[in-house]
């Protein structure tokens, strides 16, 4: 008979314990020691912080190279992300846009030019229709705060590519243009994320010209540094942050004290609780009381986005002698297509120093 393992009891009471060390449970955890509350823990699945985000450093030919595995990019308007990079001192610099040059699309097989990201497609038509679509989700993104609960309701209940059909119902091309660039921003498919999300999107960016301001920016040393920096902040009076993790089931009991278990057997107590992990991480915790249906209707619902990404280093930019941005990306047929056409877009990474 197999022996069962005795939980291995933390018999200190936390004040709070947060499960996830991404972005969010880091921040989380600076507010409550800039508040003054040190008495907390940090529980992470992991065997590293960071979430999402992740720097790699390699080296080509004698140069250290900075490769952003995860999250990489900021924009103006992010000022959470840029509060905290400017509280320790990681800086930015301008990343490279498909301003600089000439983009390719492949569009079902065929190969066509445009001027910029925003696709000013050497058309006419496609380029009335396409910014047909951005006025009105800039009319959208104006009407937002104003919006009543019906309408809010409306946008939910339908998709991005929902919406696209709709207004682009007679250009086919456009609609694909339109879809694709929303998967390139959201790493989602536009059938799986609803019109509202969408419009939110471009709020926060400002509107959809400005879209690509929320990729105008990179950080020096990669964005992987300012996680590093918020852990050694949060544990300088100790160790807060528990590696390899993760978190099985909480139970809030009468005595108003969280218990919270973790698969390598250790028990944790403690008085609230911050879930700081992506929803669709929730199915794996068992919560008792159980969550409301509604809450586990939206977990269920809630997809997150997925992304293959592949670097490739070249000596010289040698696109650029050719008018291009280095930018490109697949719509239509051959973006379905993901046999013969694997890759839905590229965009050039050269960091200030060349590398």
């Amino acid at each position: 008979m197999e022996e069962t393992k005795a939980p291995d009891l933390d018999e200190h009471i936390y004040d709070v314990i947060i499960v996830g060390a991404g972005f969010a449970g880091l921040s989380a955890a600076l507010y409550f020691r800039d508040c003054g509350i040190n008495n907390i823990l940090v529980l992470e699945a992991d065997d590293r912080i960071g979430g999402r985000v992740l720097t790699k450093y390699i080296t080509i030919d004698d140069k250290q190279c900075q490769v952003d595995i995860g999250a990489a990019y900021s924009g103006p308007k992010q000022n959470r992300t840029l509060n905290m990079a400017d509280r320790f001192g990681v800086k930015l610099y301008k990343a490279i846009d498909a301003s600089t040059g000439y983009s390719i699309l492949n569009y079902s097989g065929k190969i066509q030019i445009m001027d910029n990201i925003m696709g000013i497609i050497k058309n006419f038509w496609n380029f009335i229709d396409i910014n047909y679509g951005i006025q009105q989700i800039n009319k959208l993104v104006e009407q937002i705060p104003k919006m009543d609960d019906e309408m809010l309701r409306k946008y939910d209940s339908i998709t991005f590519q929902n919406w696209a059909e709709s207004i682009m119902s007679h250009n086919k091309f456009v609609q694909d243009f339109l879809c694709s660039t929303m998967e390139l921003i959201t790493c989602t498919n536009p059938s799986q994320i609803s019109m509202l999300t969408s419009i939110e999107e471009f709020t926060a960016a400002g509107s959809v010209e400005a879209e690509t301001a929320s990729q105008a920016y990179k950080f020096h040393g990669g964005t992987y540094s300012i996680a590093t920096k918020m852990m050694k902040e949060i544990n300088k009076d100790g160790d807060k942050i528990r590696l390899n993790h993760i978190v099985t089931s909480l139970d809030h009991n009468d005595e108003k004290v969280s218990i919270i278990k973790c698969d390598n057997g250790k028990v944790f107590t403690c008085k609230y609780t911050m879930i700081c992990t992506p929803p669709n991480r929730y199915k794996s915790i068992q919560f008792k009381p159980s969550l409301s249906w509604e809450r586990i209707s939206v977990t269920n619902q809630m997809i997150q986005g997925h992304i293959v990404r592949v670097y490739v280093f070249y000596k010289t930019a040698f696109w650029r002698d050719n008018g291009l941005s280095g930018f490109s990306m697949t719509c239509g047929d051959a973006y379905h297509n993901t046999d013969q056409y694997p890759i839905i877009g590229s965009n050039e990474d050269t960091k200030p120093d060349g590398t």
